[in-house]
């Protein structure tokens, strides 16, 4: 028996949608299609030869009359088509589905942000996708019914449904996990991700997880938090730059939404730039940089700042012992309903320390007279123009300022400026474009009874950069771009203060440079287990007038060479060009769904040297470009490495080697850094570094965090430096150890803690002395640079969160902060002091470094900054 009960009906295009009842019971199958076709006026068409129309079928269904075809064809071998108005039945060896696209936007439900690096893939099937760097994704798949998964760290899974029979666009907002909004537990399937995933050398910090580590002075900081990370070092506390993988602190380029930052740090290094506040995404290339990146040799600190909230007006702030912040946002529309509707919003952020206030208090005017501050304040906007324009303005200006008295005054900062636009050419062609503009300026003044100057230094880029993403298909997506920067470098500007006329002023001469770059990447899923992605840039770097610039005799080094001739160029005239092409290739192979191993190799050049002379003691690091004199720096990176989830844990082990062309170093002549013809005060050579880093990581359950090992070795080898023999720069650590965990004690009450150990930096101990002018000076052995190591470095830190009860209807949600960093109060070197003293003199312990010379001893004596800091911090956010 056939009962068949049509809808009303409906247009012709709507054929396969209308709703039908049908019970079929052992009815030949050629019969129930001639039915079909009579109760709803449409043509079948088939060929007798292909549809087995002798077949009995027997079904009971509700739904729409393709999805009645679909379960009348099953295992006939026979699929169908509207075409023209027919439905059409062809053998499925010959049918071909036709291709479509799913594209759209991820963004987080409570505010709006767009969200990078989501996971989107197909349920039971291997093909999957991530959001790009502005949260926009793109999935080619067969026309059918699918299931879609969207994880990310941090949020519940969302799964939609769908019938993609044509292009579709479905952005998505994905709602924060239940236990994430305690800031401490996370559910999530990132680990897999780190197994299938093509890239390696890399390492991501997600603002939940910054949260948890342990602040110091009171706040948590993006840079204290990637020291805690495999193959990422410093030099002590006091001191500035990331060290990655042998690398040195320029060969690390630092962007905030794209702009270079060309000095992070505030204070010394106690202080990063980066505001947590306004923080969405950390990701940190430790030399498998992507081809779009370039530059720099060692690796590439790439920050994301915060949209604004879409959806509502809110704030958030921290109130601490040495500093406060405060930060607003909100939509830039008062438009109501679903996230996509909003239009754009703002975001705006300030801090301030304000121990220079308080020493203002001090009725002491040998303390009251000095200031000791640094501000940020960061500012963005967004505005959706139509569903496939938008832009995007945001800046950051912060400063240093240390005054003791009218003695020394020094001052640092950094201003950028980044303007974007994102164009959807359509569900597979994304184009960002932006441009930038970046400016530190540094300098100190001083002043005694001798002299006083006033030394100003600065640099400033403005660049323009496009990036197009090409999603093909689910295996295949290509990228490809340009950039330009245009660099005006000014070394220093070196004049007298007013009461020291007498003093002649210095001016180095300003360069100009102009850096491009062409690039592309490919990257292809070859089969289930194996995935590839290629990439090729090349670099053009030319030097521009006006300016001069020196010929030197002939030989590979100018290290003392004479000058033979001075030529001078106008303005914007060429000087000099510099290229090369930098291929990069990753490479993973999928053992198993819980093994992979994975293997890359990267080319990268860099064209500007950041030379110090430590032996000034003041900020006055030179910037200077490749020339006809300078050779780019080159840097050849081989990384291999496994990948392994067991059970709730991940682990992973990577091994590397690094070989480093045209390296340069400035000798310890104090006036070299202020010397026109620079290239004559230069050691160059090679360097390369190898080593190996494991770690375990946890990120499910109440109690989370890592444990990381580092074994590695640096070497440099510098033409008439050492003896011609390689030694270890000040930075090599042979051993790193770091341990982070976090611990719910309770569903407010949350403890982080971390444990790092580094064994003992390189440096030069004197071997001896020598007396000038009564006074006792250090004598080195030039034969033996750096061939001593310092003490250990280790400290434990610990810190508790405490939430306020988080009330329904209650707009206000505040928590404390109690933070102990040094926990032990351990002694950690920062330097020496050479003193000449009076044996048994009782200032000095026995534990101290040192040497017996006649009958004096002379001794290194070690300097330490924080034994113990303790802090208090409410932040709250309404």
């Amino acid at each position: 028996m056939l009962l068949l009960l049509p809808s009303l009906a409906i247009c012709q295009t709507d054929i396969l949608s209308q709703q039908v009842s049908l019970r079929v019971e052992d009815t030949l199958l050629e019969e129930v299609l001639n039915r079909l076709s009579d109760e709803f006026s449409v043509e079948i068409s088939y060929s007798d030869n292909h549809v087995p129309l002798r077949k009995n079928v027997s079904l009971s269904f509700d739904g729409s009359l393709g999805n009645a075809l679909k379960l009348l064809l099953a295992d006939s071998g026979v699929s169908f088509k509207l075409i023209g108005g027919q439905v059409v039945l062809i053998p499925e060896s010959q049918f071909v589905r036709q291709t479509h696209v799913l594209s759209g936007y991820v963004r987080d439900s409570l505010n709006g942000e767009d969200l990078i690096g989501v996971s989107i893939k197909v349920k039971d099937a291997d093909t999957g996708v991530i959001t790009n760097n502005y949260g926009f994704y793109s999935l080619s798949l067969p026309e059918g019914s699918y299931e879609i998964v969207y994880s990310y760290l941090g949020f519940q899974q969302l799964s939609k449904k769908i019938d993609l029979t044509s292009d579709k666009e479905l952005s998505i907002g994905l709602p924060q996990s239940a236990l994430q909004l305690n800031e401490l537990v996370i559910e999530s399937d990132t680990e897999a991700d780190v197994i299938s995933s093509v890239e390696m050398n890399n390492a991501v910090l997600t603002v939940q997880r910054l949260k948890q580590m342990p602040a110091l002075l009171g706040e948590v900081d993006i840079v204290q938090s990637l020291l805690l990370l495999p193959g990422v070092q410093s030099v002590g506390e006091g001191k500035t730059g990331l060290y990655v993988r042998g690398g040195s602190a320029d060969q690390t380029l630092i962007q905030l939404d794209e702009a270079t930052i060309f000095n992070a740090f505030h204070i010394g290094g106690l202080f990063s730039v980066f505001n947590p506040d306004v923080l969405k995404d950390v990701k940190l290339h430790k030399g498998g940089a992507p081809v779009q990146y370039g530059g720099r040799l060692s690796s590439v600190l790439d920050v994301r700042m915060k949209e604004g909230n879409k959806q509502k007006f809110s704030s958030s702030g921290g109130i601490g012992t040495i500093s406060s912040r405060l930060s607003i946002e909100g939509p830039l529309s008062k438009t109501k309903g679903e996230l996509k509707t909003n239009k754009g919003s703002f975001i705006l952020s300030g801090r301030r320390t304000y121990l220079d206030l308080l020493l203002g208090l001090s009725g002491d005017s040998e303390v009251n007279g000095n200031k000791l501050f640094f501000y940020d304040l960061n500012g963005k906007i967004n505005y959706s123009i139509n569903k496939n324009n938008r832009i995007f303005a945001s800046s950051y200006v912060g400063r240093d300022v240390f005054r003791l008295k009218d003695d020394v005054s020094l001052k640092w900062g950094n201003f950028i400026t980044s303007l974007r636009w994102n164009h959807l050419f359509n569900s597979k062609l994304f184009l960002n474009t932006t441009f930038l503009y970046s400016n530190f300026n540094y300098g100190f003044s001083l002043e005694d009874n001798l002299f006083g100057i006033n030394w100003e230094s600065s640099l400033k880029n403005y660049s323009l950069k496009t990036d197009f993403y090409y999603y093909i298909n689910p295996t295949l997506e290509l990228d490809f771009g340009y950039s330009i920067i245009w660099h005006h470098f000014s070394p220093a500007d070196i004049v007298p203060l007013e009461n020291f006329a007498a003093f002649e002023p210095i001016e180095i001469t300003t360069e100009n440079a102009l850096e491009q770059g062409l690039y592309t990447s490919l990257k292809k899923k070859v089969s289930d287990k194996l995935e590839v992605n290629l990439g090729l840039r090349f670099s053009l770097f030319q030097n521009y007038g006006p300016g001069e610039y020196y010929v030197y005799e002939d030989g590979s080094s100018k290290v003392n060479s004479n000058i033979t001739d001075t030529l001078r160029a106008s303005k914007y005239e060429l000087i000099n060009t510099s290229f090369g092409f930098e291929p990069r290739i990753n490479a993973r192979f999928l053992i198993n769904s819980s093994t992979s191993v994975k293997g890359s190799y990267n080319r990268n050049k860099q064209y500007i040297h950041v030379l110090a002379n430590n032996t000034v003691g003041f900020p006055t690091d030179r910037y200077k470009p490749s020339n006809p004199n300078l050779s780019p720096q080159t840097s050849d990176q081989f990384s291999l490495g496994i990948f392994k989830k067991i059970r709730n844990l991940t682990w992973s082990a990577e091994g590397y080697y690094r070989i480093m062309q045209d390296l340069a170093q400035i000798n310890s002549d104090p006036n070299a850094i202020i010397s026109n013809s620079l290239e004559q005060k230069l050691y160059t050579g090679k360097g390369w570094s190898y080593g190996l880093e494991m770690s375990l990581r946890k990120e499910k359950g109440k109690t989370t965090g890592w444990v990381s090992y580092t074994w590695s070795r640096t070497w440099h080898q510098l033409a008439n430096l050492n003896g011609g023999k390689r030694f270890n720069p000040f930075y090599d650590r042979t051993h790193d150890v770091n341990v982070a965990v976090s611990h719910m004690l309770k569903p407010r009450i949350s403890i982080s803690t971390n444990w790092v150990f580094s064994s003992g930096q390189a440096l030069s101990l004197p071997i001896g002395k020598y007396e000038v002018d009564g006074k006792s000076i250090p004598l080195f052995d030039d034969t033996n640079l750096n061939g001593d190591r310092g003490p250990a470095y280790h400290r434990l830190d610990l810190s508790f969160e405490i939430k306020g009860k988080n009330k329904k209807k209650r707009r206000w949600q505040g928590s404390w902060n109690i933070a102990f960093y040094n926990l032990y109060f351990r002694k950690n070197l920062i330097g020496f002091q050479y003193r000449d003293v009076i044996n048994g003199d009782p200032e000095f312990s026995g534990s101290e470094k040192g040497l017996n010379i006649e009958s004096r001893e002379f001794r290194a004596v070690g300097s330490y900054l924080f034994q113990f800091i303790p802090s208090v911090t409410y932040n709250f956010k309404f």
